[in-house]
């Protein structure tokens, strides 16, 4: 069994502990459960596949979050395949999160946008080269969104300070 601080944390919800930052009011740990599902579909007439993937988030702050991707994946020849992509997030705040703190100051509580309720939108295109059977380079570009307006059903965090930027991956794979 884990220690932070000095108490004990389990990884039973039923038994859960919340260990709370005295400097900043956060909690240091928590428990939380995922549930990706990914179903991937071969369409031989196009030498492609199209990637559907989701997740489901809970944890024991309040936070509830759904994840949809979907991608199709595009041989182009032997050696390079094309990624298009367009993933969906959607997240409730946690259950201490607030843009403002009231009076008298709760015991547990957070301003930090990255725990309000809030969605995003971020497209990408990767593209695949295979060298031989054990040397593959990935490259991605996306761009990412996330905002108030974002958030599954409406009426994201009003404080919510919409986020957007462009981002690049590069990936090499050597199978030994």
């Amino acid at each position: 069994m884990p220690f932070i601080n000095g108490r004990s944390i389990t990884l039973d919800e039923r038994d859960a502990t919340t260990v709370v930052n005295p400097a900043n009011g956060k909690p240091v740990a928590k428990v939380f459960m995922s549930t990706p599902k990914e179903m991937t579909a071969a369409i031989d007439a196009a030498d492609a596949a199209l990637h559907l993937n989701y997740g489901y988030f809970r944890d024991d702050w309040g936070i509830r979050a759904h994840t949809l991707e979907v991608a199709w994946a595009q041989a182009l020849n032997e050696r390079w395949t094309l990624r298009p992509a367009l993933r969906y997030y959607t997240q409730d705040a946690a259950d201490f999160y607030s843009p403002t703190v009231t009076r008298p100051p709760p015991a547990v509580h957070s301003s930090d946008q990255r725990l309000a309720s809030f969605g995003g939108l971020s497209p990408s295109l990767r593209a695949i080269l295979r060298f031989d059977a054990k040397t593959t380079v990935e490259a991605t570009i996306g761009y990412v969104q996330n905002s108030r307006q974002f958030h599954f059903g409406g009426g994201g965090s009003d404080a919510f300070e919409t986020l957007r930027a462009y981002y690049g991956l590069l990936g090499i794979t050597y199978a030994f």
